[in-house]
């Protein structure tokens, strides 16, 4: 992930970028548990982790990696696409929250990882989608501003 801060001092725009290490594939989906009442259908979808990946995110919760909380919202009317944008606000506040501790000044880029340390929350409010994340932090490099 990476983040750059807005200051009004430094007119440097906000940019946060948040890449997926693991990719998913629908072989490992399976639907469980299909029952149909009309005009609804429920099911139960699992997903099994891939022996490959099983090893890594285990080592995520055996190191001392740090637990953040972060909380984003996102339009309900932009659909799919409001559920992502309140995940990666959430990621992007949790990290934010996360740097405060020990920052202070804001910084010029925060390079680093985030795992999903439990079951991510969303519920609609208000007309916006609100999502509720606890996360692994891991901070590989902080850059801050030598020059304003």
């Amino acid at each position: 992930m990476y983040i750059l801060h807005q200051t009004k001092k430094r007119n440097v725009e906000e940019y946060f970028e948040l890449k997926t290490v693991f990719k998913p594939s629908s072989e490992n989906i399976k639907v469980t548990d299909l029952k149909v009442q009309y005009p609804y259908c429920y099911s139960w979808a699992e997903y099994g982790i891939p022996e490959s990946y099983a090893g890594h995110f285990n080592l995520w919760t055996k190191n001392a990696h740090k637990t953040i909380k972060g909380r984003g919202h996102g339009d309900r009317f932009d659909e799919l696409q409001g559920v992502y944008d309140a995940y990666t606000e959430a990621v992007k506040n949790a990290v934010r929250q996360y740097a405060r501790t020990f920052l202070k000044n804001k910084p010029k880029e925060i390079r680093g990882a985030v795992l999903i340390k439990s079951p991510p929350r969303l519920f609609v409010e208000s007309g916006l989608f609100k999502a509720e994340l606890e996360l692994y932090i891991q901070i590989d490099e902080v850059i801050k501003y030598t020059v304003f």
